[in-house]
């Protein structure tokens, strides 16, 4: 029987490592929260087309992210169907290709779903991965009553030694346990092999102990500019392929990383540019003609109906927040309310204005999870 998880003991109650693969914490995780998860996605995959199973879990079970996050959209844009009580067909055939799904119901028209993930560029893996590596060294330096904030200034094309550095950090921390003691945060750079790591110590009021790991926070990312054009890439991508459908598609898209909402519409509606009135002084704002929506010319991908994008996984899922833009120009309409736990965006046909509605409900209220579910603050409190 195929199966989206391992069969076995878990008794593993560590939390998920720097460089460990998504798949792999949550196949080896003994957190009773992450068993109900398991045990919820493999109930709507024991419900997917059994000749279509052993690809998806195949997927789904991958080391590399992006390729596990891009078989969990398509497993919750088949839960969310499901749910809904349309009659799915999975891979329906479009002469030579074949799209991710059809979705029947009596009350409203039927349409086709088209499923996606982004993630970070080839090109940029290898360095997550070397990044990934010197979190994990620091985070098992001891740190008695420091929580560490990391932020990586300068990424460099090499390994780095990562003995040295857990040696220098680690004598810094102790020579800052035999210091007066200070409110202040202290700070530590390290420089090697075209790395740049800046560290500061936080203190704490309490003592922590060596196996808890070191690091408190990691620095934030600055604003990705490459966001919006690798979504747009994606969505266009699934938009050209098919031709006229003759019923409405949506595209669902995620990502590896976070994407707002502003990269969404940049990615619809083309970059935001700003004009300079000389005579008045005042500025506005427009956009490009370079959208999936538009382009210089005339409407793109009249094809696509709407785009359903969020930034979830398999554990963050139930309360993350959901989005349905429609395409103002699409040839087949869907309609609006079809999925509630979408904040929808469609556009005013007279003034052409975005007009917003905001979520009913959450998708764990959609599926009749609880609250909080699955539960993680309670964890520490079952045997």
């Amino acid at each position: 029987m195929t199966t989206l998880f391992t069969q076995g003991e878990r008794t593993r109650k560590t939390s998920h490592r720097y460089n460990e693969s998504n798949y792999s914490f949550l196949d080896s995780s003994g957190w009773k929260s992450v068993s109900r998860v398991r045990d919820f996605w493999e109930g709507w995959f024991a419900l997917y087309d059994e000749d279509k199973k052993h690809a998806v879990a195949r997927r789904f079970q991958s080391a590399d992210n992006h390729t596990h996050l891009s078989a969990f959209v398509e497993l919750l844009t088949f839960a969310v169907l499901k749910h809904g009580n349309y009659q799915i067909v999975c891979e329906p055939p479009i002469g030579e290709l074949a799209l991710d799904f059809h979705a029947a119901r009596d009350d409203v028209p039927s349409f086709y779903a088209e499923c996606t993930a982004t993630g970070r560029p080839v090109s940029k893996v290898s360095v997550d991965a070397r990044e990934a590596e010197i979190v994990e060294a620091i985070d098992k330096v001891p740190t008695g009553q420091f929580l560490l904030l990391v932020q990586f200034q300068e990424r460099g094309a090499d390994n780095l030694p990562l003995r040295p550095l857990r040696s220098k950090l680690g004598a810094w921390l102790e020579s800052l346990a035999n210091q007066e003691p200070t409110s202040e945060p202290q700070e530590f750079e390290w420089k090697d092999h075209g790395w740049t790591i800046h560290i500061k110590a936080l203190p704490t009021e309490i003592e922590i102990e060596d196996d808890e790991g070191a690091l408190g926070i990691l620095g934030p990312h600055a604003y990705n500019h490459d966001q919006p054009l690798r979504l747009r890439s994606a969505i266009d991508g699934k938009a050209t392929k098919y031709g006229d459908l003759g019923q409405p598609m949506i595209v669902v898209s995620n990502s590896t990383e976070m994407q707002s909402e502003r990269d969404l519409m940049t990615a619809l509606l083309g970059d935001v540019v700003w004009h300079l009135n000389h005579a008045t002084q005042e500025f506005t704002t427009g956009r490009k003609s370079n959208g999936v929506f538009y382009d210089t010319r005339s409407p793109r991908n009249v094809s696509l109906s709407a785009v359903l994008h969020g930034h979830f996984n398999v554990l963050s899922f139930a309360e993350r927040d959901y989005r349905l833009v429609h395409h103002p120009l699409a040839t087949y309409q869907l309609p609006r309310g079809l999925f509630p736990f979408c904040k929808e965006i469609y556009f005013d046909t007279e003034s052409g204005d975005a007009v917003e509605e905001e979520a009913t409900t959450t998708l764990g209220q959609f599926f009749g999870l609880e609250d909080n579910w699955p539960f993680f603050n309670k964890d520490d409190e079952e045997p």
